[in-house]
């Protein structure tokens, strides 16, 4: 869903069902991550919208933004839906996995560090990258 108007309002996003909210910064987030993905982390997204903006962020596999994708989403959902979302992204595209996994660890452990030996088992799946 492509929104024609770009220059909402945060009133007007708040007048917007999660999903819509979540299509609308999916649409724009190419065009400044950091700002829209801090948009994302405040704009009560539903926890599975928080979920795919998690998974788009490995999906995306860019080490230099997943950052911003994994701070937005890990405290909204929490660190073990994140380790599972995480596990799940391994089996599908462990390529992307192995890249971003600096920085999803690190999100992840820093919500709940008893996961770091979960967090190692995929490290060992996935490999280096």
């Amino acid at each position: 869903m492509k929104t024609p108007n770009r220059t909402l309002t945060f009133e007007q996003m708040r007048g917007m069902t999660s999903r819509e909210r979540l299509a609308f910064i999916m649409d724009h987030v190419d065009e400044n991550q950091v700002v829209w993905l801090q948009i994302a982390a405040g704009a009560s997204l539903s926890r599975i919208d928080m979920e795919t903006i998690f998974s788009e962020g490995v999906r995306r596999g860019e080490v230099s933004q997943c950052r911003w994708w994994f701070e937005a989403s890990v405290p909204v959902i929490g660190p073990r839906r994140a380790l599972e979302l995480l596990r799940e992204c391994a089996r599908a595209e462990p390529a992307n996995v192995a890249r971003v996994m600096y920085y999803a660890s690190g999100e992840i452990m820093r919500q709940d560090a008893s996961l770091r030996r979960e967090l190692e088992e995929i490290s060992k799946v996935v490999g280096k990258p």
